[in-house]
């Protein structure tokens, strides 16, 4: 294009929107498998200013849209170095927005942040991620910058996938980060300030959680379950099967020993009532009921109760698993059948 203009054809004049669709096309193929692309994308920006600068020609001149795609570039080719780069050009935004001589178009949105963030993110780094959004909510709408509801949820998301590659120390703190920022973006939803959750964030919320309880035994954990499934109740959303199944095992991981008997026994028939209630009961949860280790912390008093009160009669009723889906996660008879055994198993050595 800049042949053709340079020879005389008027017609043909490279512009910005030009520019911007080959850096676009470079963020689209950027990955870990093409891991030049972010260079070559940072080479035409750079064209883009140098031509601006030297020139003169501001129809050339990038703006939010050049450096957003860069960014996005590094965010997709999830390089060690991906944030760092991502938040360099974030910070030249600002720079040129404050009289830098392409200033007119170059404003950092909640977009622009949205994908450092993000690029923090695909290489584990959660905390750079948290500090961005803590800087997006001190700015406080000035500039027009404040974060979205997509803001909220990257963070917890990251936060959520350093617990899942985390150790026994880091699991707590991580589970507690992501809480944080859930409860945060949730009494934003209810001020209705424009914030909205979703069913996906509750339900990774207590499946990481679960996770969590395979490495450390903290209260905390049940404690950050509990509130969340509570919040999860009271909220637009539905509960699903999963959360059932994976609350029952926090609890069974969290509340061991003689010295949490009455608060153990009091949390599983609260959640087995209340699975059946909302016609929830699978096969799954039937199947953490049955489980070594679940039968291991309890005694046999409490396996005896539970087995008395809710599973002495087949076929169980039909209302306890109206909501399952699709059908062959609902209990059957042998479901039913395993945990019984389980119970006697439990009881004849104990009796021995």
């Amino acid at each position: 294009m800049h042949d053709l203009n340079d020879i005389g054809n008027v017609d043909v004049v490279p512009n910005n929107v030009a520019y911007n669709t080959i850096i676009s096309a470079y963020s689209r193929i950027s990955s870990e498998k093409y891991p030049d692309a972010p260079i070559q994308a940072e080479s035409v920006l750079r064209k883009m200013i140098e031509l601006s600068d030297k020139g003169g020609e501001n129809h050339i001149a990038p703006d939010t849209r050049s450096y957003n795609a860069i960014i996005r570039c590094w965010a997709n080719a999830k390089q060690k170095r991906s944030g760092i780069r991502s938040e360099w050009w974030l910070r030249r935004m600002w720079e040129d927005g404050d009289g830098g001589t392409n200033d007119v178009n170059v404003v950092p949105d909640v977009n622009t942040y949205n994908s450092v963030i993000l690029a923090f993110l695909n290489v584990d780094r959660p905390i750079e991620a948290e500090n961005l959004l803590k800087e997006l909510i001190e700015m406080d709408g000035s500039n027009d910058l404040r974060p979205n509801s997509e803001s909220f949820a990257l963070v917890i998301r990251g936060w959520l996938k350093y617990v899942k590659s985390g150790k026994e120390n880091d699991v707590v703190q991580g589970c507690k980060h992501a809480f944080k920022w859930l409860s945060t973006l949730l009494e934003k939803e209810d001020k209705n300030e424009g914030f909205t959750s979703s069913p996906e964030t509750f339900s990774q919320m207590i499946q990481t959680v679960e996770i969590a309880t395979r490495k450390s035994r903290d209260k905390a954990l049940l404690g950050i379950a509990l509130e969340t499934f509570s919040n999860l109740q009271s909220s637009r959303h539905h509960v699903d099967m999963i959360s059932y199944k994976c609350l029952l095992e926090i609890g069974n991981r969290t509340l061991t020993g003689p010295s949490n008997r009455k608060g153990r026994k009091k949390f599983i028939h609260t959640v087995i009532n209340s699975c059946c209630e909302d016609g929830l009961l699978s096969k799954d949860f039937m199947s953490v009921l049955s489980s070594e280790s679940f039968r291991h912390n309890l005694e046999t008093g409490e396996i005896r109760a539970i087995g008395e009160k809710f599973f002495s009669d087949w076929p169980l009723p039909n209302n306890w698993h109206r909501n399952v889906k699709p059908q062959h996660f609902v209990p059957s008879k042998k479901d039913c059948a395993m945990f019984l055994s389980q119970q006697q198993n439990k009881i004849d050595s104990n009796d021995s």
